[in-house]
């Protein structure tokens, strides 16, 4: 059962993969072009990045908005790579943040990821509650190692920056101890609802803050590494071993605090960017998650990205009263980063071996201070209706793309739900045969 487990997430892609190709009209001859494949290394599975933006509306992708007339939403490398990849024109997400990171991460319904709601530290010692994903489920970055070992292959190496959103008030339920082999970013909602108390950076912990309950002494930006030194207050949490498992004291010892810096998502590009090139392809697959502060408010870019006035200057930064104009320039900057990582993976020549999930986590907020954009669906994020759920999401990358007949736009109407991603149990027919055709196509 462990061993089919772990085929369940590239399984899943290989079926849209296959779907795809098998029920999507295409602009030219289906028969042009057979699709090829050729690993950069033998052996080795293909390197998995995640794209995940926040609040995006359907309407903020270009190629979304061309259909609607919409001229304002430019996007060119989002657009370039839908265009070449998998369009998943019926891609469902919850309707709000921290379940659909849930769903996405563990492949279980909301029913079962009971305590994750969008403010992960809202828990009640008295009763025993940790908010965010229980404690040692098996999420994403698990089931890809998990994989790896059980076909004899090199194991992933695992990654994860930006918004984690699911877990934080446990050590044992932060990235790091949900599998991933190192992270740089927030755990809440966003940086600015946890970003203030640093009572973690210097010192010991004062007596009435139990180090097992994160949320009492929570910065807003962290690092964990497996391979870093310990941080300067590891010897007093070796001493709570009465309160800490053997797991929970490596993790807490591996966390770092960090200062905010002024633009999160320009510093997590970087860092993502860094992680890519640094990574060593030829030893092992790398399994990589990117998860932005944008759209969620606030909205935060450089300001290079707001239009010069006609004499040139640059203008004041776009205020509530011109929110449309904000959130058009934001989906630039995104646009951007975008871009940026996916010619970083080029440039580490990795390209043709890399599989890509582009997604928003659920449909555009539109309330006060946002101006996300959904049309022509109704609704928008905290409600069931299209709007709020539906959400811009492709396939890309080179093993993609060399897994298509070539000169054709695929765009897939198979519904597919957050949970669809990264099913980590049940029982498959034929699995190891599925498996085998995955690499093949």
């Amino acid at each position: 059962m462990k061993y089919l487990n772990a085929l369940f997430p590239i399984w899943s892609i290989a079926c849209v993969v296959l779907g795809a190709a098998a029920g999507t009209k295409s602009s030219k001859d289906v028969k042009s072009n057979p699709p090829t494949n050729q690993p950069a290394t033998p052996g080795l599975l293909p390197n998995i990045l995640v794209f995940l933006v926040d609040d995006m509306g359907y309407n903020q992708v270009g190629y979304n908005a061309e259909l609607t007339g919409n001229t304002e939403i430019q996007t060119p490398h989002i657009d370039e790579h839908a265009k070449s990849g998998i369009i998943m024109n019926r891609g469902y997400m919850t309707p709000w943040c921290g379940p659909s990171r849930a769903a996405f991460q563990t492949g279980r319904t909301n029913s079962f990821n009971q305590n994750v709601s969008n403010q992960v530290s809202s828990f009640d010692d008295s009763i025993g509650f940790v908010g965010g994903m229980p404690p040692g489920t098996v999420t994403l970055a698990k089931a890809f190692k998990d994989l790896s070992r059980n076909i004899d292959s090199p194991e992933y190496k695992t990654s994860y920056v930006g918004k984690w959103g699911i877990g934080g008030t446990s050590w044992a339920n932060t990235p790091m101890g949900m599998g991933y082999d190192e992270f740089l970013g927030f755990w809440a909602d966003s940086i600015e609802t946890c970003d203030g108390w640093q009572t973690f950076t210097t010192g010991p912990l004062p007596q009435e803050i139990q180090p097992s309950v994160l949320a009492n002494a929570v910065p807003g930006y962290w690092q964990q590494k497996n391979s870093s030194v310990d941080n300067v207050v590891c010897p007093y949490i070796r001493e709570q071993s009465d309160l800490l498992t053997a797991e929970e004291i490596h993790i807490a010892c591996k966390s770092t605090p960090k200062t905010p810096p002024k633009l999160i998502d320009l510093d997590i590009m970087e860092e993502t960017v860094r992680i890519i090139g640094s990574h060593d392809y030829a030893s092992r697959p790398l399994y990589h998650m990117h998860a932005l502060q944008l759209m969620h408010l606030p909205m935060q870019y450089p300001k290079a990205y707001d239009d010069p006035d006609e004499a040139g200057k640059e203008k004041k930064p776009a205020n509530n009263t011109d929110l449309r104009i904000t959130t058009r320039n934001a989906m630039r900057f995104v646009d951007d980063v975008f871009g940026n990582i996916t010619q970083a993976i080029k440039d580490a020549g990795q390209w043709h071996n890399t599989i890509i999930l582009f997604s928003s986590d659920n449909g555009g907020a539109i309330y006060l201070n946002t101006a996300n954009n959904n049309f022509p669906l109704r609704g928008s994020k905290f409600n069931a209706f299209e709007g709020g759920i539906r959400v811009p999401q492709f396939l890309s990358g080179g093993w993609i793309e060399n897994s298509l007949p070539k000169g054709q736009n695929f765009k897939s109407n198979t519904y597919v739900f957050a949970l669809d991603w990264a099913p980590v149990s049940g029982l498959v027919s034929n699995a190891i045969f599925l498996f085998q055709l995955i690499l093949l196509i």
